[in-house]
């Protein structure tokens, strides 16, 4: 098919549409299409729906409901230049087969599978050729609940206790990253900083110095540079960190939604000028001890702990704001967060403080008459 471009698509009623299997098929010419819009919820036959659509590079499906859907079979197959799917918020409880699901996908290289429940897959026919041809693939969040012998591509594979695997691990409840080659997370070097992860899922963050990049976000994506450990968040449980000279925290533990401790007694925190996004979306922290953090520095705090909605008191009576500019949603979405000490916050530079208290439901006291609002 010569057609490059579809417009229109995010109009599209598909909210009774129950097939969209072969939808997009054989469109060889197309490397863009925008259908993070589409209602799915109805279907339940993906099967060939964007297979062969080998100019394709991306796709975001993260809005889709497809918890009725039971067949994935070739839904990406031969798609030759995808080079990023983000399908992990899917909710597959039905799906029963997803035979060469990514048949020669040859460029992708991280696959996020963990939301992939393969527990009513019960037959090696429906799993045939799932990575067949996936020469660049290298990092994969494994399905959870997989009981078939489901090959992967190339040469060893490793958990991340370093046992070394050919087929995806099976009867697993819970996802975590398998990688081609290597040990996922064990001893990486960043600039002077050295981090590893291990197999019980905690992250060590040791030596001098900033992380690679001025400005990093936790969110993937083209034109992003991440936190080293980003690829990984998803397995870190706990954290240690024990770094010296650091100037930019930002985003340090961002997305680190399954993390319900850190322990930072070994940080330097003299120099840091931006803590912006350093704990946001860590959703199971219940506690933080931030009592030895020296904020003497810092001009943002912008989003600092949004998100983080398991904490229930925080104490920042320490923390001096003088030079503080940004303070924009630095709690919003803390919805247990029932205690707050702000100490003496000093807030005459401040300029934004656009949702700082957003969705904070359960503070019932907060006394702020020390705050300077005058810019």
């Amino acid at each position: 098919m010569g057609l490059t471009d579809i417009q229109g698509l995010s109009g599209f009623n598909t909210s009774r549409v129950t097939d969209m299997s072969f939808m997009f098929r054989g469109c060889i010419n197309m490397s863009s299409l925008d259908v993070s819009e589409f209602d799915t919820g109805n279907v339940t036959d993906m099967n060939n729906m964007f297979s062969v659509c080998r100019k394709l590079e991306n796709l975001s499906l993260l809005k889709w409901d497809t918890s009725k859907v039971t067949k994935l079979d070739d839904i990406f197959a031969l798609c030759n230049s995808l080079d990023s799917l983000q399908m992990h918020t899917w909710n597959t409880s039905n799906v029963t087969s997803v035979n060469s699901m990514f048949y020669d996908c040859n460029k992708i290289e991280y696959l996020n599978l963990s939301s992939l429940d393969l527990e009513k897959v019960t037959d090696a026919s429906s799993v045939a050729d799932m990575f067949t041809g996936c020469s660049s693939l290298n990092r994969v969040y494994i399905p959870i609940h997989n009981s078939q012998n489901i090959s992967l591509p190339g040469d060893a594979w490793y958990q991340p206790d370093g046992t070394v695997i050919t087929v995806l691990p099976q009867n697993k409840d819970t996802s975590f990253l398998i990688e081609k080659g290597r040990v996922p997370g064990r001893n990486e070097t960043d600039g002077g900083i050295t981090w590893s992860i291990d197999g019980n899922g905690r992250l060590t963050v040791t030596g001098t110095g900033d992380l690679t990049g001025a400005e990093r976000d936790y969110v993937n994506g083209k034109g992003v540079e991440a936190i080293p450990w980003n690829d990984y968040r998803e397995q870190i449980l706990s954290a240690e960190i024990d770094v010296k000279g650091m100037t930019n925290a930002s985003y340090l533990f961002g997305g680190c939604e399954n993390m319900v401790s850190i322990k930072m007694d070994g940080f330097e925190t003299a120099n840091i000028t931006s803590m912006k996004g350093m704990f946001v979306g860590c959703s199971s922290l219940t506690s933080l001890d931030l009592s030895k953090f020296n904020t003497e520095k810092v001009t943002s705090m912008y989003s600092m702990f949004d998100g983080c909605s398991s904490l229930t008191s925080l104490d920042l009576s320490c923390f001096n704001t003088e030079k503080v500019t940004d303070m924009a949603g630095m709690f919003a979405g803390c919805y247990s967060l029932a205690e707050l000490k702000l100490g003496s916050f000093k807030t005459g530079e401040v300029t934004d403080m656009f949702m700082m208290f957003v969705d904070c439901k359960s503070l019932t006291d907060l006394d702020l008459h020390h705050f300077h609002t005058g810019k």
